[in-house]
C-alpha cells in the first residue's frame, strides 16, 4: 500500500515532521515515540507535531482516509469497525485534565482516557489492507454518573447517542470508498440498530452484522426462528493447532 503523505498543512515544517512520522512509521511497525524515536530530540518534536494547535485529529483522520481514495478503486471491500476503550489510568498523575480525556467506564477512578472507533478497510478477495476510511475519537465526561439515566438515553434521538458511532463511520466510509465496487461493512452485535438498517444499505453497501435483536422480519416470524428454519448452507471446522 503506497503511503499518502500530508498535503494540506500550512506549515511546511509541520508538513516535513508530519511526512517524517509516517515514514517511519510504516518502516518500523512501532507505535511507541519513545521507541520509534532515535534520541531524545527527535521524540521531543514528534510530541510538539502531535500537541501542535495546527494540526488537528481531522488532518490526522483524512490523511489516513486519503490512502482508501487511492487504493479502492472499483474493487469489493471489506469495512471492518469496533470500538476499543484508551485507559491511561496509570498515568492519571502525569494526565493533564481536559477536554480530551474522560471516564472510560463510568467510574472516574478506575478508568480514565478515550474511545477509539475505527472504520478498517480490506480487499475482500486478496485480504490486502487498503488503511482506515474513518476514525471517530470520544470521551465521556470526568463527572460520574450520580444516577441511571437508561431510560432518558432511550428518548434521545439517534444522532445525540453514543451508539450513533456506528452510523455515523458507516456514512463516513460509505462517502470516502464512493469508487469501491461494493462495500460489505462487518460489525458486532452492538450494531444492530433499526436506524442503520434503514440509512446504509443500497445497491453496493451491505451490512453484515451480528444479531442482538430478535426482530419481525416476515409477517409475524421472528429473525431467529426464520434463521433456525433454513437449510444449512455450509460448515468450517477451525482447529486448535494441536497435533
Amino acid at each position: 500500500m503506497q503511503t499518502r503523505y500530508f498535503e494540506d498543512l500550512k506549515d511546511k515544517r509541520l508538513l516535513n515532521r508530519g511526512n517524517s512520522i509516517l515514514n517511519r512509521l510504516f518502516s518500523t511497525s512501532v507505535y511507541s515515540i519513545r521507541q520509534l524515536a532515535e534520541s531524545d530530540s527527535e521524540a521531543k518534536a514528534m510530541y510538539r507535531f502531535l500537541q501542535n494547535d495546527n494540526v488537528s485529529e481531522a488532518d490526522i483522520v483524512r490523511n489516513m482516509a486519503s490512502n482508501c481514495v487511492s487504493c479502492v478503486g472499483s474493487k469489493s471491500v471489506l469495512c471492518i469497525q469496533d470500538t476499543s476503550e484508551v485507559n491511561l489510568i496509570n498515568h492519571r498523575n502525569r494526565i493533564q485534565k481536559d477536554n480530551y480525556t474522560g471516564t472510560t467506564n463510568g467510574k472516574s477512578d478506575s478508568g480514565l482516557g478515550f474511545f477509539i472507533h475505527p472504520s478498517f478497510i480490506i480487499d475482500s478477495q486478496t485480504l490486502i489492507p487498503y488503511g482506515f476510511s474513518d476514525v471517530k475519537l470520544w470521551n465521556r465526561s470526568l463527572e460520574e454518573p450520580k444516577k441511571d439515566h437508561s431510560h432518558h438515553k432511550k428518548l434521545l434521538p439517534i444522532e445525540e447517542k453514543e451508539s450513533y458511532k456506528w452510523i455515523e463511520s458507516s456514512l463516513n466510509s460509505k462517502k470516502v470508498l464512493e469508487k469501491a465496487g461494493e462495500i460489505i461493512i462487518i460489525q458486532d452485535r452492538e450494531g444492530d440498530i433499526y436506524e442503520q438498517f434503514c440509512i446504509i444499505p443500497d445497491n453496493r453497501t451491505h451490512l453484515l452484522v451480528r444479531a442482538k435483536s430478535n426482530r419481525i422480519v416476515q409477517g409475524k416470524e421472528k429473525l431467529f426462528e426464520h434463521l433456525s428454519n433454513q437449510s444449512l448452507q455450509g460448515t468450517y471446522t477451525v482447529g486448535t493447532g494441536r497435533r
